[in-house]
């Protein structure tokens, strides 16, 4: 209390006291720096696992281009992708390099332990990333990543939003009166311990391979494109004729018949249109007769076309020639009961 003189003993106990209140202080802060270290490694472990799936894609691509025989557009994409890889590689280098600055110059390297030997340090961090005069690598980067997400939306119809935002066009910051008003480097790099600074930049890299990867995988969708996708398998039998003679053979063929849900084709038989059920021609028509052979039978041709769009958006129309006969009509009269004839008479 204010006006009592302390003993010696009440002086030294009250000392302990406050050392004790900055250990713990001290012990607090350095718990907390070291879950960033723990958070900066999970980062990075993830950031490794996006890179590898990533390049399985890529070889995913060129394994499946290949095998269409190599055609020009879809070769086109391999170079696309290949562009996609190397922007991101770049970036990520970028990165790397600022992270390695800042653990070599801020936080004093490594020890024998591979740990950082100053992990609070934070006015080195401010020097690097924000400068004196708002100058520093935060501002490079800010631009880089921002010609990166430029570089990729050329090859994706998505929209992807700035990975180095202000804190007026942060979701999060802009509701703060305070953070609000700090650009990309003060927001992210202001009072900023060193390991805190590496997570900060280890999250622009894993997003970096996230956006990546989502690009990868359009262009992969796109990998032959101009192939037509059956999805609907049909057994047909196809038969000489459905009237066979008992000790004759039965003749005909049997195969898979497949069409596809997302075409919707025209087809025309003779010059005139087709009626389309569930993606079949129905054909249906009165046979006429004329011009018979000594086996009272007229040869006929069938002329059709099947016209679908392609997903690359060009027609293309299949046509084909079927031959058939029209077998000479034959009349039978019959009567319940034959009439008389009479010699003689033309009956």
């Amino acid at each position: 209390m204010a006006g009592i003189k302390e003993t010696p003993r009440q002086k030294m106990i009250g000392m302990m006291y406050l050392v004790l209140t900055a250990l713990l202080a001290l012990q607090v802060t350095s718990a907390i720096l070291e879950k960033f270290v723990l958070l900066n490694n999970s980062l990075e472990q993830s950031t490794g696992s996006s890179n590898r799936v990533n390049q399985s894609t890529l070889e995913n691509i060129r394994a499946t281009v290949q095998k269409s025989g190599n055609r020009a557009n879809d070769l086109a994409i391999v170079k696309q992708a290949d562009d996609v890889r190397k922007q991101t590689a770049d970036i990520i280098g970028q990165i790397d390099n600022l992270k390695q600055r800042i653990i070599t110059d801020a936080g004093g390297g490594v020890d024998e332990a591979g740990s950082i030997r100053n992990l609070s340090e934070e006015e080195k961090v401010a020097q690097i990333m924000i400068g004196g005069n708002r100058n520093g690598e935060a501002y490079t980067l800010k631009k880089n990543l921002d010609n990166y997400i430029t570089g990729l939306s050329k090859f994706s119809p998505a929209k992807y939003n700035s990975l180095a935002l202000d804190g007026k066009d942060d979701p999060m910051m802009s509701r703060s009166p305070e953070q609000r008003t700090k650009d990309f480097g003060e927001l992210n790099f202001a009072q900023t311990p060193v390991p805190a600074a590496l997570a900060v930049l280890t999250q622009r890299q894993s997003d970096v391979r996230r956006i990546e990867g989502e690009v990868l995988n359009h262009l992969a969708s796109k990998v032959g494109a101009q192939d037509v996708k059956f999805d609907k398998i049909l057994a047909m039998l196809s038969m000489e004729s459905k009237v066979v003679v008992a000790g004759t053979k039965f003749k005909g063929q049997m195969f898979l018949a497949a069409s596809s849900s997302g075409i919707q084709p025209r087809m025309s038989l003779n010059g005139g249109p087709v009626r389309i059920q569930d993606g079949q021609g129905i054909i249906e028509f009165t046979a006429q007769g004329g011009s018979y052979d000594k086996n009272g039978l007229a040869r006929r041709t069938l002329n059709g076309s099947i016209s679908y769009q392609q997903p690359n958006g060009e027609n293309k129309t299949v046509s084909f020639n079927q031959e058939y006969f029209v077998a000479k009509p034959t009349y039978e009269i019959e009567s319940g009961s034959f009439p008389p004839l009479l010699l003689g008479c033309a009956n």
